[in-house]
């Protein structure tokens, strides 16, 4: 068997170590006086690093571990991984050179931190923050945690009871001014929760290093840097200070839920639903998390005393993940519940990367593509290169050479899972663009050219059908009517006397000239009757040309009122070839309608036009003006603009329920169609010939 070479690492002779003892079992904080920073190393960490010499192989330190720790079984690629780990930290050096200590990094020690996904700026020293904060250390007591509990459960009964009312307050957030309310509510939590973590570092005994305030994926986030908390040695006491934050933020969220379901106030109302909404959703999704590797991670690892969960469970996952790609044997028995810890963790950072990649690519747009691409090569494409770079400190594989089967079943599986992958259905599903508007909406028309002299009603007040709305005035046409009776009691006159003659032939002609001159008198008079703008049917004035035409000329056939029922909405949606089929399917079904600003709710799906259409009715929609779909700009006979999309799409109609009243008319809206999920290639596809489309309609501008 061939003798594996010596391993060139030592432990740094500078570094400090806190002890901490949990029953029977022992972990270590280690200072490292170069950075300042504390790092958590568990007994077989410390033990196998006491134990590098600088010439010491592989397979002689895991016999000296063993000898020291029996009940420490390490493989040799659990001690790479480990050897890997201390090094990666910069607990190691290298045994066969004298290099000297790094000096003190002023700017790591200040705790600033720069980076495109990650920066961290303190604003406050430590002294400063203490002298605020050691005030309100009395407030850390059994009575304070009665009473938050108190104020959690009272809440937690009172929003089960008023559901209702809570959601329906929630839902107006989802508007263009709600960001608003969710950015104050964000700081508010996020200052009471760092606030929370300081006062109970400062009853524990634990200084605070500074404050301030950090951005990751350049989403704001204050911080408070309490990293001396790992040299107290009472992981009650470390417990507390972790699990303050979420308790001070989970009772805020409380007092606010309360507070909305009590007040008659908007402004408070949609504060208070916001701070509620948003504190119950961050504490559940990171804070209490343990798989986020925030405060409920810490708290974990506390409780069960394993201060690397995080690092031991990712060894058993590479572990695993070399026995099923690489056919690597397993040299001990694998750990369930790392092991699952481990799986778990992974597939949920996963899922917060690409929420964050995802929110990145819609708040940021072009910026958002940047930082995306950087987050991939920073994450993923740069460990992996420096993994192949790096030399394995103990050189155990140098002779490995794996098998041509192994390398070709990795590579199946794989491909395998990349094509799985690709036909789940995608969390980001089509839409089609549409604009909101009234329900068969009702247009009063001129039926007679003047000049508008009265106006009997404003916008947005309810008339009923008959009811006056206007007034036109046209002398000559009045003028024109006197004219037209005048011609009709001459005609008659000369009729009756051809009568009287027994003029048959003249007569005649008479008659039919008369028959004329009535018919023409007929279309004057309805034009005279027009002149009273009437309703025809009940409902409200959504609009009124009059705001802006009174005392004006308006000719037949002008635009005067539209009346239609505010309640009765409906969105027209504009239908991609693709998506037609399933529209089509879901009719009569209940679709999915969101609006720009965060609105959504499900809506029935009433009609589809079998046929498609080049010409988009509204511009709205149209690129030129800020919307979704791409169009060729082009003039009709009477210089009207006219807006011919690229590609054919399909008109839709969705009628929204009268609850929906968070959309206004003329608001743009994505639809979903019922029933339906398309996998993630096929949205990956699309993306591309979207993408493509956009890059061939510059170039015809161009």
């Amino acid at each position: 068997m061939q003798q594996s070479p010596p391993i060139d690492f030592v432990l740094r002779s500078d570094l400090q170590f806190t002890v901490h003892h949990h029953g029977e079992s022992i972990w270590y904080a280690v200072h490292d006086p170069t950075n300042g920073k504390y790092i958590r190393i568990g007994r077989q960490e410390y033990v196998l690093a006491c134990s590098l010499n600088g010439h010491i192989t592989l397979n002689q330190l895991i016999a000296a571990v063993k000898d020291i720790s029996p009940d420490i079984l390490l493989t040799e690629q659990s001690a790479n991984e480990i050897i890997l780990m201390l090094a990666s930290m910069g607990l190691l050096r290298r045994g066969n050179t004298q290099t000297p200590l790094k000096p003190l990094d002023s700017r790591k020690l200040s705790g600033t931190v720069w980076g495109l996904l990650y920066t961290r700026i303190p604003i406050i020293k430590g002294r400063t923050l203490q002298t605020i904060v050691d005030s309100l250390v009395p407030l850390v007591s059994v009575y304070t945690l009665v009473f938050m509990l108190l104020i959690v459960s009272a809440s937690v009964l009172a929003v089960a009871n008023g559901w209702q009312e809570f959601m329906r307050v929630n839902e107006k957030l989802f508007v263009a001014d709600g960001r608003i309310w969710w950015i104050v509510a964000w700081f508010v939590l996020k200052m009471a929760h760092e606030l929370a973590h300081a006062v109970a570092a400062r009853c524990v005994g634990c200084e605070i290093r500074s404050a301030g305030i950090s951005f990751l994926y350049l989403a704001p986030i204050p911080f408070v840097d309490v990293s001396d908390l790992w040299t107290i040695s009472n992981r009650w006491h470390r417990i507390l200070v972790s699990g303050s934050g979420v308790l001070v933020e989970i009772t805020i969220a409380a007092v606010f839920a309360l507070i909305s379901l009590s007040t008659d106030n908007e402004f408070l109302q949609y504060f208070s639903c916001a701070v509620a909404t948003l504190g119950v959703f961050t504490t559940l999704a990171f804070n209490a998390n343990p798989l986020a590797r925030f405060d409920g991670y810490f708290i974990v690892a506390d409780l069960l005393n394993r201060p690397n969960l995080w690092m031991e469970a990712s060894i058993e996952l590479r572990e695993l993940f070399s026995r099923v790609f690489g056919g690597r044997r397993r040299a001990r028995r694998a750990q369930l519940g790392l092991l699952t810890f481990g799986l778990c963790s992974y597939l949920y950072r996963m899922l917060i990367l690409l929420t964050l990649a995802l929110w990145c690519l819609i708040v940021w747009q072009g910026l958002g593509v940047v930082v995306v691409l950087w987050g991939a090569y920073a994450i993923i494409v740069a460990p992996t290169i420096k993994s192949w770079k790096k030399p394995n400190p103990a050189n155990t594989q140098a002779g490995y050479q794996p098998k041509l089967s192994t390398i070709v079943v990795s590579i199946c599986l794989f491909l395998l899972a990349v094509l799985g992958i690709g036909h789940l259905p995608s969390p980001i599903q089509p839409a089609a663009p549409g604009w909101v508007y009234f329900e068969d909406p009702v247009t009063v028309r001129a039926g007679s050219d003047g000049i508008i002299s009265e106006v009997f009603v404003k916008r947005l007040e309810y008339v009923e059908p008959g009811t006056l709305l206007a007034k036109i005035e046209n002398p000559e046409l009045i003028v024109e009517v006197a004219q037209q009776h005048k011609k009709i009691e001459q005609v008659e006159e000369q009729m009756h006397l051809h009568l009287s003659k027994n003029e048959i032939r003249e007569t005649q002609a008479q008659n039919a000239k008369l028959a004329s001159l009535r018919e023409q008198l007929g279309q004057l008079e309805s034009r005279v009757a027009a002149l009273d703008v009437v309703a025809p049917r009940g409902g409200q004035v959504v609009w009124s040309e009059f705001d802006h035409s009174l005392g004006q000329n308006v000719t037949m056939g002008t635009a005067l009122f539209t009346i239609a029922e505010p309640q009765r909405l409906e969105v027209t949606a504009m239908v991609t070839q693709d998506s037609v089929d399933a529209f089509l399917k879901g009719k009569n079904s209940q679709a999915f309608v969101f609006g720009s600003q965060g609105q959504s709710g499900a809506a029935a799906l009433t009609h589809v036009d079998p046929r498609g259409s080049d010409f988009l009715r509204e511009p709205y929609l149209a690129a030129t003006y800020g919307g979704p779909i791409n169009v060729h700009i082009q003039t009709d006979n009477t210089q009207h603009q006219i807006f011919k999309m690229v590609t054919p799409r399909f008109e839709s109609k969705i009628s929204l329920p009268p609850e929906a009243a968070h959309f206004v008319p003329g608001q743009l809206v994505w639809v979903r169609a019922p029933n339906h999920s398309i996998p993630i290639w096929q949205i990956a596809s699309r993306w591309l010939e979207q993408k493509w489309d956009n890059v061939e309609l510059d170039s015809h501008h161009e």
